[in-house]
């Protein structure tokens, strides 16, 4: 017996804001600024993880970092 399945249309694999981890992390800083660590336990992925994707967002413009008090934060920037 052999099974045939429609095949879905592949996603681009890209770390940006069109990813999926991308648009969580997004998501996450929409409501408010976060280190890496507090991405990676929100999200539950490795922080290494997160620095990918936040390297992408940060090229592209969607969040910028901020330190303060010696701790970096990342935002999202808002457009207007």
């Amino acid at each position: 017996c052999e099974v045939i399945a429609e095949r879905r249309p592949e996603r681009p694999t890209g770390a940006g804001a069109g990813s999926d981890a991308g648009e969580a992390i997004v998501a996450l800083l929409d409501r408010r600024p976060c280190t890496v660590e507090g991405i990676a336990d929100g999200l539950g992925v490795a922080p290494n993880e997160v620095v990918k994707h936040l390297d992408a967002l940060l090229t592209e413009g969607t969040v910028h970092s901020a330190r303060r008090d010696g701790v970096v934060f990342y935002e999202r920037l808002r457009r207007q």
